[in-house]
């Protein structure tokens, strides 16, 4: 490894350090994602750390066995990400409706478990909604129903709307986009169901204020 190589990587480490202390999986995974070139040394980084602070203060250190345990954590979370790629590249090209059908959940019962009605699936599903103003609790929702982690949802809600197959026209008409919040209050939902999802954003923009 060049010392160019090694001063980039050290001042990776420090930035994402910087961000979590704690070194999470969820952070791990971003920064890989960001310096793909590092993966592997993030990767041993993030394990190398994960084993020392297991220990016990003042114990000695075994270094077979420290070596051991530092493959195994890092083929863990190696595993892990490849399985998160490979989860989001699947979420890309799935709809919602396939998802749903997938699970083997009638739509009805995904409705009620999700509090969604027709016009919002079928909005969720050609990606008529951006995600930035889907509440989490939506995507958690959603998640569970599934079977699904949230991740995955989020992937498969994300991306440029799609327009109606059906149109025959050789230019089809840009697909027209609406705030969650818009399609609830425009959707068949009760009007008790309405105000649980304004009350539910509502809140979890509170939380993001503060």
């Amino acid at each position: 490894m060049t010392e160019n190589h090694q001063d980039k990587l050290e001042a990776i480490i420090d930035e994402m350090l910087l961000e979590d202390p704690e070194t999470s999986y969820d952070t791990l995974a971003k920064w890989c994602a960001r310096y793909p070139e590092h993966r592997d040394a993030l990767t041993r980084f993030a394990a190398t750390r994960a084993v020392q602070k297991s220990l016990p203060e003042g114990s000695q250190i075994d270094e077979a066995r420290i070596t051991s345990r530092l493959m195994s954590h890092a083929l863990s979370i190696m595993h892990r990400q490849g399985a998160a790629a490979r989860d989001t590249a699947e979420a890309v090209t799935t709809r919602l409706c396939e998802a749903i059908t997938e699970s083997g959940i009638p739509e009805e019962e995904f409705s009620r478990r999700c509090n969604l009605d027709e016009t919002l699936i079928a909005k969720l599903n050609r990606r008529l909604i951006p995600v930035a103003s889907i509440p989490r609790v939506a995507f958690e929702l959603i998640a569970s129903t599934i079977a699904r982690e949230v991740a995955f949802v989020r992937a498969m809600l994300t991306g440029d709307p799609i327009p109606l197959g059906a149109h025959k026209s050789r230019s089809r008409p840009a697909a027209r986009t609406e705030d969650f919040l818009d399609a609830v209050k425009s959707s068949n939902l009760s009007e008790e169901a309405k105000s649980e999802w304004i009350r539910i954003i509502e809140a979890e923009r509170k939380n993001e204020g503060t």
